[in-house]
């Protein structure tokens, strides 16, 4: 099981940025919009904010994410919900392009929620050596973090993941897993490059998921999704897949490991 360290991303956040996405500071149900060039990353730390990436529009960030997502909790809202639109590029090279982080609770709060849903429209980019990471904040061991993802656009993950979703609280006495994704939706002409990897309720793929050298799709970690694919090879591709998992509708891969089965070519729901 791949690991990931929540303390240094939640003391390693971005500087908020200073010219180019406005307002920021980010505001409570507001939305907040990125345009031109911001070299030094956005954090978006309130309830119910939405942030655009705008056409054109490049966030990067050295050192640390691009975009945060990092909701503080006070007593009387455990809830968050986030939404991201990037329709320009996003990058952090060597760091995570995106981290989704569960949020720093209120001293009488005992746990938090944060959703967040990522769209990547066409033509839009999030580059980093893990595209996208959800995590668990220091002092928030119960909180819970669910990320869909629409891409249209390209996803990458140049050190070989790019969708990360497995930090693991043993704080009940017992290993329960805090980050997952609800949906990812790869559309038709859209890439994932780099391997998905955490718990995944629904996939729908129609472009291509390439793990490279590593799993496409590795959800041994968690229960395993409902993967569904468009009726057409090689257009919709998964690389390679090591799950555990449910299939509806007609998958195609270039191999997979099911539950210690080997398998090449493409399947369907009664292969497995």
């Amino acid at each position: 099981v791949l690991g990931t360290s929540a303390l240094a991303w939640g003391l390693a956040l971005p500087a908020a940025a200073h010219a180019q996405c406005a307002p920021d500071p980010t505001t409570a149900n507001g939305t907040t919009t990125c345009t031109g060039t911001d070299a030094d990353g956005v954090r978006v730390t309130t309830r119910d904010t939405a942030l655009i990436v705008a056409n054109g529009a490049t966030v990067s960030n050295t050192g640390a994410p691009a975009i945060a997502v990092d909701v503080p909790r006070p007593s009387f809202a455990p809830y968050s919900t986030n939404t991201l639109t990037v329709l320009g590029a996003v990058s952090a090279p060597g760091q995570t392009a995106i981290v989704v982080n569960s949020g720093a609770l209120n001293s009488s709060s005992y746990y938090s929620t944060q959703q967040t849903a990522l769209t990547v429209g066409a033509g839009g980019s999030v580059t980093g050596a893990t595209a996208l990471t959800l995590l668990q904040s220091p002092g928030n061991p119960n909180g819970t973090v669910s990320v869909s993802l629409d891409n249209a656009g390209t996803v990458t993950g140049t050190g070989g993941i790019a969708l990360l979703a497995n930090t693991v609280s043993t704080a009940q006495g017992y290993p329960n897993l805090l980050t997952s994704f609800s949906t990812i939706t790869n559309r038709a002409g859209a890439s994932i490059l780099g391997g998905i990897v955490g718990q995944v309720s629904t996939l729908a793929n129609a472009g291509s998921i390439d793990g490279g050298a590593g799993s496409a799709l590795d959800t041994t970690i968690g229960y395993g999704p409902t993967v569904t694919n468009a009726e057409v090879c090689p257009g919709a591709m998964v690389k390679y897949l090591v799950v555990n998992m449910r299939v509806s509708g007609f998958v195609c891969f270039h191999h997979a490991r099911f539950k210690g089965r080997e398998k090449t070519g493409y399947t369907n729901s009664s292969d497995f």
